[in-house]
């Protein structure tokens, strides 16, 4: 995908991609100038800021405590 893609993809800006590839946040290749975006890469990214839900949170630390007991 290229940047005019990608940004109408997730419903960016061109400007707000830019920002995004400069501080390195969104995973993307460089050729040359150009810069490229693979799909399924994106969705990756997208589905890591997914908010969880209090009930996976609370499953979480029960791991945790499971694994690491206080006393």
């Amino acid at each position: 995908m290229n940047i005019e893609q990608v940004a109408d993809y997730i419903s960016l800006s061109k400007h707000t991609v830019y920002g995004l590839v400069h501080k390195r946040e969104i995973p993307h290749f460089k050729k040359g100038k150009r810069l490229y975006f693979d799909k399924e890469s994106i969705n990756e990214w997208l589905r890591e800021g997914r908010v969880i839900t209090k009930k996976e949170m609370e499953d979480k630390v029960d791991e945790y405590l499971f694994k690491n007991p206080l006393i």
